[in-house]
């Protein structure tokens, strides 16, 4: 947000002058004319004020043959390589129109900048968009780019990025994976907030497990049939576009009912707030929704507990406004925001408390909200409260998260928001929503006798069965399809004890994973010592993982969540990886 740099600057740089550029067009001229040393603007600012537009059907004259025409499509450039792309077609001659609108900056200002910053780094990461080809016009001669999303997944992404930060230095031709993560090294500078916030208190995370009301059931249902019967329909023809539409009504439905102001959750809302002021303490509530769903009605139900809004429909100055009554008026215990407006871009230590009234159903975007709160200057634990209602799709997804599991949050740090979308298929949707699929009806032909048959329990008892280095081998395939690279078991003699060595691609280069595996029925917290101890004598491992095909203890479990660097797999889990990826126990 512009006003982070403000903030910021002021802190840490006021020896500088600075403008924000914003505003209506005269503005934005005058800003870009203040003789300042740093212009603060958003990417769209930099591509509406250095940019030549010329619209679909502008009216174009060839120089040449003379010949008129419309533009089939919109066209936006910077003014000097616009003469190239108005070519005729028939003579080759320039096209001219008068159509086209002008910049409000010179296009001489590109060489006039000394230093680029590019925060958020990855809305460049598509080099077809006004906002690359702007920014990428800059000659600077230093050029950062900051990012906090992690983009490896899809090299395209890194190459575009450094083609603002280095163009040409990258051919896009013949790039490897590999090669890319060796010609980039030199310039990444990468550094986990396990790393540098070592002694941020910790998140405490608490469920709270809610039932829909009367009006939200019965209005749940007929939505429920009625979505069903449309994406029948549709069979092989329905896309996640069709589910994200019914998927969005229901999870509405379990905020509010259509005609009601309150509902199970705002109930549990209210009595969570009241705590929270009483105690002295402040808040940040997260929903999805701006509309009736959401922020609009909320913002009426938290009036009594002071409460600040902040959606993407205000301006920068109200949204300024908001976030400096919740910092600095005692009243204001609460800040209720949409996830997508509050999830980035603010630093918000003044409150410990952390309400997602609904989900967003990809967790990394929850989790960086929570972030908001969870930055250096926090000097108290951060609580997190999450509501989840009973017996509807919420349930589902949360239990759809929940089987992708631990070794899914802990892989989310090298993945980006699109590779997470491609952990859930459209057929796990429909299969949430009740809707037959071809995986369903398969299973509906299976044997009787395998349809009674817990399938967890089933594969935890062939699990039992197997050797040692037989479940060693079985836990090495299930790494490599979950994504982990170079995965590979252990020499007995120097394993130090660790059974499986494997790797993972991150723009900072590779980080090496490590796995020990118990075949026992429970494990105790020595194991982990055990293991954290060995990483914590080898530098170069990033990642420790406990593996086991039975349970363990809780005071295992809970030391393993006490230190980052290490995750507990127990048995259900793993069966449930083994369902999922369709490996065969005895054969892996």
């Amino acid at each position: 947000m512009l006003g982070v740099w403000q903030e910021h600057l002021s802190k840490w740089a006021s020896e500088l002058s600075f403008t924000v550029v914003r505003g209506s067009r005269e503005a934005r001229r005058l800003d870009w004319k203040y003789p300042a040393h740093v212009y603060v603007t958003t990417y769209d600012t930099v591509a509406s004020d250095f940019l030549v537009a010329v619209e679909k059907g502008a009216r174009l004259t060839c120089a040449k043959c003379k010949r008129s025409s419309t533009a089939q499509k919109s066209l936006r450039s910077n003014p000097a390589d616009l003469q190239s792309l108005l070519k005729c077609k028939l003579c080759g001659g320039r096209l001219q129109t008068d159509s086209a609108n002008d910049t409000i900056v010179d296009s001489e200002a590109y060489k006039e900048f000394d230093a680029i910053v590019a925060d958020e780094a990855q809305y460049i990461k598509n080099p077809d968009t006004d906002r690359s080809k702007s920014v990428k016009n800059f000659r600077a001669k230093y050029r950062w780019a900051l990012t906090g999303t992690p983009l490896e997944t899809k090299v395209d992404d890194v190459v575009s990025i450094f083609d603002f930060l280095m163009p040409g230095y990258i051919d896009r031709s013949w790039l490897a994976p590999h090669r890319l993560q060796e010609l980039i090294r030199p310039f990444v500078l990468r550094r986990l907030k396990k790393e540098v916030l070592s002694e941020l208190p910790p998140k405490i995370r608490e469920e709270t497990w809610l039932e829909l009301d009367g009006d939200q059931r019965r209005e749940y249902e007929a939505a429920l049939q009625h979505g069903r019967a449309e994406l029948e329909l549709l069979g092989g023809k329905a896309t996640k576009i069709h589910i994200f539409a019914l998927l969005t009504k229901l999870k509405q439905i379990c905020n509010f009912a259509s005609a009601k102001n309150s509902s199970p959750k705002t109930e549990a809302l209210c009595d969570l707030l009241n705590q929270i002021k009483e105690s002295g303490q402040k808040a940040l509530v997260f929903t999805q929704y701006s509309g009736p769903f959401g922020v609009e009605r909320l913002s009426q139900t938290l009036t009594p507990f002071g409460v600040a809004v902040m959606t993407g429909e205000l301006s920068d100055k109200a949204k300024q406004e908001a976030k400096h009554r919740f910092k600095h008026d005692s009243s204001v215990s609460t800040f209720l925001m949409t996830v997508k407006t509050g999830g980035l871009g603010l630093t918000l230590t003044e409150a410990n408390y952390v309400i997602h009234f609904d989900h967003w159903w990809n967790p990394a975007t929850m989790w960086q909200a929570e972030d908001r709160v969870h930055r250096i200057g926090q000097l108290r634990g951060v609580n997190i409260y999450s509501f989840w209602v009973q017996n509807t799709i919420e349930e589902k997804i949360y239990q759809k998260l929940k089987d992708r599991g631990l070794l899914f949050e802990q892989v989310i740090n090298g993945l980006s928001e699109e590779a997470v979308t491609e952990l859930i298929s459209t057929e796990d949707w429909l299969e949430m929503l009740g809707v037959p699929t071809a995986k369903t009806k398969r299973a509906e032909a299976a044997p009787t006798q395998r349809e009674t048959q817990d399938p967890i329990s089933a594969i935890l008892t062939k699990i039992s069965a197997i050797d040692p280095l037989r479940f060693e081998q079985l836990v090495t395939t299930v790494m490599s399809r979950i994504g982990f690279a170079d995965v590979r078991t252990t020499k007995r003699s120097r394993d130090g004890g660790i059974d499986i060595n494997a790797t993972r691609q991150t723009l900072g280069g590779t980080e090496r994973i490590v796995a020990q595996c118990k075949r026992m029925e429970r494990i105790g917290v020595e194991f982990a010592r055990e293991l954290l101890g060995v990483i914590a004598a080898d530098q170069s491992i990033s990642k420790g993982f406990l593996i086991t095909s039975g349970l363990a203890s809780p005071e295992c479990r809970a030391f393993c969540e006490r230190d980052g660097r290490l995750s507990v797999v127990e048995g259900p889990l793993l069966a449930k990886y083994l369902i999922q990826f369709d490996i065969d126990v005895t054969m892996a």
